[in-house]
């Protein structure tokens, strides 16, 4: 993943600002299957909230300049139980990003089970062609309860007290650096998500199927 090589924050900027605007997309992509948050969740993402207000506007009453380095953050003996755990989910992020730009979904074999229903092999096909596809979801789905609950422990180091979301950006540049990958990494996931339908026809078509299979009391393998 690529990001700026230094970012240079203003508290000053104005309050709608695009870093801001980031926040929308967060908790969608990190619960790609649509399964409600738990309340962790919902005070993670509150976390996030107030970081983010950092960048763009002034939260800490204070409308100096802050540095955050990306190039050269390290992280210092008190950060490095948090980075470790996280760098451990961030290192299989970009191949969760390739695996998803290179889906090409089950179309075919979907459109002609469908048109024709009573070819028992055009169904065993389909479903053929669904289930191994299924399996990259799932495999989705479980990155992303990773990332959640790496990002959960980040977020509760970077706005512990009693250090304001300023002074831990300024301290923590390592773990500011990881909470942008995952920004990064987020927002990315979501664009290829929401610009892929194939995903989620499969996924009805699997679950449309799999409820039929056991209506009508048909093993399923």
């Amino acid at each position: 993943m690529e990001l700026p090589r230094v970012l240079e924050c203003r508290l000053d900027a104005p309050p709608l600002g695009l870093v801001e605007q980031l926040l929308g997309p967060v908790p969608a992509a990190l619960l790609p299957l649509c399964v409600p948050p738990s309340c962790d969740s919902v005070t993670a993402f509150a976390g996030m909230g107030n970081l983010i207000k950092v960048l763009t506007r002034d939260i800490d009453h204070n409308a100096a300049h802050f540095f955050l380095d990306f190039e050269n953050a390290q992280p210092t003996e008190s950060e490095k139980e948090i980075y470790n755990q996280v760098n451990v989910v961030l290192k299989d992020a970009e191949g969760i990003l390739e695996d998803l730009q290179s889906y090409r979904g089950a179309g075919h074999e979907i459109r002609e089970a469908i048109q024709h229903p009573a070819d028992e092999k055009l169904q065993e096909k389909a479903w053929g062609a669904v289930v191994p596809l299924v399996g990259k979801l799932k495999k989705f789905y479980e990155f992303s309860q990773r990332l959640e609950a790496a990002l959960r422990g980040l977020l509760g180091a970077l706005t512990s007290t009693p250090y304001s979301p300023t002074q831990h950006l300024e301290r923590e540049q390592a773990l500011a650096k990881q909470f942008a990958e995952i920004l990064h990494f987020t927002l990315r996931f979501d664009e290829l998500k929401m610009t892929n339908p194939a995903i989620q026809n499969d996924f009805s078509y699997y679950r449309r199927t799999l409820s039929r299979m056991r209506i009508n009391n048909v093993p399923v393998s």
